[in-house]
């Protein structure tokens, strides 16, 4: 009698089991979506390009706090006080103050920082939008010796915004500031019309 009741007691699991109404097997091993626990890091936004609108407008932020604070545009230009600086300015020069942070203008790959001659201490950072098609370069020149920009490492992931240096006065240059290049892959930017583009 004993054995004919087991046997029902477990056909009875069994149905149940089988319903939905009772857990087969019990476990401690938790398991998350990949969708859910995954990041996802979005550098474009906006319509994808078409024969109309050839470019995505870029995540961006300005590489300085103070901005607005600058001293020498992109283009030609003929310094008095410093015969050893370029004639053609390729970059944007910031002047918010000695020691000010210098960030990260959007989410990208260390390629290079440290010590670059005329340049002095100097961070490249690259953007990959498009694999083999499109990618932007960032160069963030004439900064302090400092213990964040010696941290960095080639390869380093880094976000937008991202602390990566210290304004400063190395290399060949006529006061603390940060001299800021922008290339769309071989090609060199006006800063000015990069940011006003991606920033409307």
């Amino acid at each position: 009698m004993r054995i004919l009741s087991f046997v029902v007691f477990l056909l009875l699991i069994g149905v149940l089991a089988l319903s939905g109404l009772y857990p087969a097997y019990s476990s401690n091993i938790s398991f998350k979506n990949d969708s859910e626990s995954s990041q996802t890091v979005i550098i474009a936004s906006g319509p994808a390009p078409t024969v109309q609108r050839e470019s995505y407008w870029l995540d961006v932020r300005w590489p300085v706090d103070d901005y607005e604070a600058q001293s020498s545009d992109f283009g030609y230009r003929l310094l008095s006080n410093c015969d050893k600086c370029s004639r053609f300015h390729q970059g944007l020069d910031f002047v918010p103050g000695h020691g000010e942070f210098v960030y990260a203008a959007m989410d990208g790959v260390v390629v290079d920082a440290g010590w670059d001659g005329s340049f002095g201490y100097r961070v490249v950072l690259r953007h990959i939008i498009h694999p083999g098609a499109l990618e932007y370069t960032t160069i963030y020149a004439h900064l302090q010796d400092s213990i964040i920009t010696n941290r960095l490492q080639s390869n380093t992931k880094l976000s937008k915004g991202s602390v990566i240096g210290l304004i400063g006065n190395t290399g060949v240059s006529t006061g603390s500031h940060l001299h800021f290049e922008v290339h769309e892959n071989d090609k060199v930017l006006d800063p000015h019309d990069f940011y006003e583009f991606n920033l409307k």
